[in-house]
């Protein structure tokens, strides 16, 4: 028996609880003004047109492949719209699939990556080790036969194609260098049952202060809000900047959210359960950002009347680690091409989750202003 973990928003081994549940939240803008269903239509659309051609029409749910042309929207080095934090995302993605040993001390590690050209190869970097042609990597809490031993510490990978392009993925981290939990008097049944607080938005460090109290208290756990790297804005929103229900609209599953650093959430699990409380997690892995909260510099909302009021781009929680935002695009008040040169709008595509357009499915319209018309439909290598 081997147990699967796919690197989403658990690779720091929060082994310990993952509380996910589906969430519906509105979206910050409300579409408007005249529409194309043309997608062949030149870009940028003239008058207030946006392009609406991906939109759900009776019981065809479904987008279709054509949209598959739309991806890659994301601008390589060279393009203007490029920042440092894209990396080259505007030719590979990449993330890793962890699959342990049913004990657990041993894992195996794949990088399931894709570069825009296929006739560039691709070769890994795990940590100090020399780059390997093989996607895969074995790695053990013993240093086992075949495998290569952890040193506590989270194991860093790039991935880098044969044209110069590279992208480095978010370090793992074995579930066997997590801190162990300390056992503690009153812990009923392992931790079948107790009482857990939430801490709703509280930021990384303070919840770590608070771990000597919930001990002392004879809590079970705390539980966190979503970490992925989450939508942010410079502007506010019915006069509040940044408010709670951004940190469920997820850009990317990299572990660096609002309330802190991936190394932030990593010091608080360890000094927690050395206390003896559990860490439990909250995640959104059923949508992503809403629709027109993204990156694209270009979105506009006609707004009746002629009127065609404009707005530019969000960033992402990821900035204060990284000086800016992984890449991410929506398909929702467009009117002009992708930066990436793909002579097309952009859809559907968050390159640091491996996502592309074809990985999402519509919604009936009735919840889709919080999820830009689109869920999550199938979770293939690529698409």
């Amino acid at each position: 028996m081997k147990l699967i973990l796919a690197t989403v928003a658990a690779t720091t081994a929060v082994a310990y609880g993952m509380a996910v549940r589906p969430t519906h939240h509105h979206n910050a803008f409300v579409a408007g003004g005249e529409a194309t269903s043309d997608p062949n239509a030149t870009c940028p659309l003239s008058g207030c047109q946006t392009f609406q051609d991906n939109q759900c029409s009776g019981d065809a749910i479904n987008t279709s492949d054509v949209f598959g042309a739309r991806r890659w929207a994301t601008p390589s080095r060279k393009q203007h719209g490029y920042v440092d934090s894209f990396q080259d995302y505007s030719h590979v993605v990449a993330y890793s699939a962890v699959t342990y040993a049913s004990d657990r001390t041993s894992a195996t590690v794949e990088i399931r990556a894709e570069h825009k050209d296929s006739s560039v190869t691709l070769s890994y970097k795990f940590g100090d080790d020399k780059p390997q042609k093989s996607n895969t990597k074995t790695f053990s809490a013993t240093g086992a036969a075949g495998a290569s031993q952890t040193s506590g510490k989270p194991v860093t990978v790039v991935v880098s194609g044969s044209d110069g392009t590279s992208i480095e993925l978010d370090p793992l981290d074995f579930v066997w260098d997590a801190q162990p939990l300390k056992e503690r008097q009153g812990d009923y049944r392992n931790g079948q049952k107790g009482a857990i607080v939430e801490f709703f938005g509280w930021p990384d460090k303070d919840v770590e202060k608070e771990c000597d109290f919930l001990a002392q208290a004879g809590y079970l756990g705390a539980k966190l809000f979503p970490h992925h790297e989450q939508v942010l804005s410079t502007e506010p929103f019915q006069n509040v900047l940044n408010p709670w229900y951004f940190m469920y609209q997820p850009v990317s599953y990299r572990l660096q959210g609002r309330m802190g650093s991936r190394d932030d959430l990593r010091s608080l699990i360890s000094t927690c359960r050395s206390k003896g409380v559990r860490i439990y997690a909250d995640a959104v892995v059923n949508h992503m950002t809403g629709g027109g909260n993204d990156v694209n510099t270009q979105h506009r909302n006609g707004g009746g009347g002629g009127s065609c009021t404009t707005w530019g781009n969000k960033s992402s929680s990821l900035e204060d680690q990284e000086g800016g935002p992984s890449p991410y695009w929506t398909q929702d008040f467009v009117y002009a091409c992708a930066p990436g040169g793909t002579g097309l709008p952009p859809s559907q595509e968050f390159p640091a989750a491996a996502y592309g357009p074809l990985v999402r499915a519509c919604v009936r319209a009735c919840v889709r202003a919080w999820v830009g018309g689109c869920l999550l439909r199938r979770f293939p290598s690529f698409v």
